[in-house]
């Protein structure tokens, strides 16, 4: 799994595909449980960190731009198409978007 998705999916209504029919049926979405978002919220935050201690300019570049979007700006969609990860009425800063690896490309 990757940082976007423990990022979406600990946040409250995120959901995800069940197959309560079994495999090969349709899929219909479900929220996630809070036990399901809790383990999710800390695998975030072991990745968080890890991104902190590797990439601290990707991480604070993200954060800043995480709480501009949270404080309703629409700043974070300048520039890179894929700034912003919209899913169920969610709206987060993609970290993809500031790994290391992402802005040495945009340079």
């Amino acid at each position: 799994m990757d940082l976007r998705f423990h990022v979406y999916a600990s946040e409250p209504g995120a959901t995800c595909n069940t197959y309560p029919s079994g495999a090969g049926s349709p899929p219909v979405q479900a929220r996630y449980s809070e036990e399901q978002r809790a383990e999710n919220a800390r695998e975030r935050d072991t990745v968080l960190a890890e991104w902190a201690e590797t990439d601290p300019e990707g991480h604070d570049e993200w954060r800043k731009a995480s709480a501009e979007l949270s404080n309703g700006s629409d700043a974070p969609r300048a520039g890179w198409a894929a700034l912003v990860y919209e899913r169920d009425g969610i709206r987060l800063v993609d970290p993809c978007a500031y790994c290391q690896s992402c802005r040495a490309r945009r340079r």
